[in-house]
């Protein structure tokens, strides 16, 4: 089986781009279909300074490890052209036989080995040679040995395996390199630093910016909000945190009913159509159920702990029982993605209506105040969405967004005992 992925973000400017094709688990896969002596083989295009081929190695390494090899050196090949590297991974130890028929092929064709079962340094970067020395050889030492995540954590840019949870094999960019890389190189730091994710933190501060100005500025200089003495703040931060954990957690689901699907544009239809229409039959019933006037206060703390406690059961199911939902034919897995959304969504339609009836009945200048920062929220949210993601996965961005529920339904009380 081969795998040959030339398709490589220029400069880092598809940092942000998922791709679940060179994941832990797609290598976990592959492997799976290969015969009892079948092999996989990856390639590469080189970068300097060194990154996408270590992380290709990593990323191969750990699928190894997760399948219980205890010496996962002994199943891997990596040799080094001009401007490739090729990583052919077995599901079985490498024979003396395969050995030195690598060992002959590269030789003949001037290939230069990076890893072999039994290399030794003095055998490296002797064709093509490298000017920084045997970097390819020293990472690949450094990833197959016990200390691979001290190597990880210390090296300059970010090689750790890419996730189906985090599917951003192109992300290599390091805040912490960043000063010495502008320190080192000059001018030519900032192809170097894998600029696309700068390019996400700056549309991050763009959107923050330009929402701020265009839709809570003028909400601000108001003069009927001026008026209000009290309940601005907790309104503030009662919207804005439900605004970015709607869009947070519909961004994590996004990813699960892709991956569960098995189709972006799927993922993104069932998602985006069981979020919005189950939400809205959410905010139908609770105004419903706030007629009573004293249901108002009961039942934010009510949608927000069933959305807890369906969110974390939902977010397990999915990841438990994935392979056995994945074997269902994509109709199936289509209502099964709309049947997962729609408790969570329903009682993510509740937290909105409610908080915006309670502002309404004790200070009604602030309802204009609040729209406007649920829509700060919405336009920024979806930026710093992606950049959680990239940073900590979506399953924590999913969490976190739970987390933010939480934080919401105890600011709430002050929105009805603040405002007047």
């Amino acid at each position: 089986m081969v795998l040959f992925p030339y398709q490589v973000s220029a400069a880092g400017v598809g940092a942000f781009n998922e791709s679940h094709l060179y994941t832990v688990e797609a290598i976990d896969q592959a492997l799976d279909k290969l015969r009892p002596d079948g092999i996989l083989s990856i390639t590469r295009v080189l970068k300097t300074p060194a990154r996408d081929s270590l992380k290709m190695l990593a990323t191969v390494t750990e699928a190894l490890r997760q399948r219980g090899v205890g010496n996962p050196a002994g199943h891997i090949v990596m040799i080094r052209g001009i401007v490739t590297a090729t990583i052919v991974v077995s599901g079985r130890a490498f024979s003396d036989r395969q050995i030195a028929n690598v060992r002959r092929f590269s030789e003949e064709r001037a290939f230069d080995l990076v890893q072999v079962p039994g290399i030794k340094a003095e055998e490296v970067n002797q064709y093509h040679v490298l000017e920084e020395g045997p970097v390819y050889y020293d990472g690949a030492q450094q990833i197959l040995s016990p200390e691979y995540e001290m190597f990880y954590r210390d090296y300059a840019y970010n090689i750790a395996p890419a996730t189906d949870d985090r599917p951003y094999f192109f992300d290599f960019f390091k805040w912490k390199s960043l000063p010495h890389m502008m320190r080192t190189l000059g001018r030519q730091w900032l192809p170097m630093s894998e600029w696309g994710y700068l390019v996400l933190a700056a549309t991050l501060v763009q959107a923050v910016c330009a929402s701020g100005l265009f839709i809570l500025l003028p909400l601000w200089i108001a003069k009927p909000i001026k008026t209000v003495r009290s309940g601005r703040l907790a309104t503030l931060i009662y919207f804005l945190l439900l605004g970015l954990s709607y869009m947070f957690l519909e961004m994590g689901f996004i990813q699960k009913m892709t991956l569960l699907i098995g189709h972006p544009v799927f993922g993104v239809a069932v998602t985006l159509v069981g979020f919005l229409f189950f939400s809205g039959c959410g905010a139908l019933a609770s105004g419903r159920l706030l007629r009573p006037a004293r249901m108002t206060r009961m039942l934010i703390p009510l949608a927000v702990s069933a959305i807890i406690i369906i969110g974390i059961a939902e977010i397990a199911a999915v990841t438990v029982f994935f392979d056995w939902l994945v074997a269902f034919s994509r109709p199936v897995r289509i209502l099964l993605g709309l049947a997962i959304t729609a408790p969570l969504a329903f009682f993510m339609g509740m937290p909105f209506p409610t908080g915006l009836k309670s502002v309404h009945i004790h200070s009604q200048p602030l309802v204009p105040w609040a729209w406007g920062i649920n829509g700060f929220a919405s336009v920024t949210g979806a930026v710093l969405g992606t950049f959680l993601a990239i940073s900590m996965g979506f399953t924590a961005l999913a969490l976190t967004a739970l987390g933010f529920y939480v934080l919401a339904a105890l600011i709430s009380k002050q929105i009805c005992t603040c405002c007047h």
